[in-house]
């Protein structure tokens, strides 16, 4: 399976963004600009594993907060 580092590095270079890791929840943020200011705008989207079905997440700020409340914590299946 290719690792979550060399998927997001492939995922930026076709969409033309920069990601950053955050170590403390193993994602990566998706920002349209390259800079390593915490906590500011300009992150559009995260990166995740989903455990135990060996694909990856990529989603938007919206996404997220619908997923959250809609599975109440728990990630949505893959799809494909």
């Amino acid at each position: 399976m290719e690792t979550l580092s060399n998927f997001v590095n492939r995922f930026c270079t076709s969409v033309r963004c920069y990601s950053h890791p955050n170590r403390s929840t193993s994602q990566y943020s998706l920002k349209k600009f390259d800079n390593l200011q915490h906590l500011r705008m300009g992150v559009f989207g995260w990166v995740r594993v989903i455990k135990g079905q060996e694909c990856f997440e990529v989603s938007s700020y919206a996404y997220s907060a619908d997923s959250a409340m809609r599975f109440r914590g728990k990630p949505p299946p893959c799809s494909g």
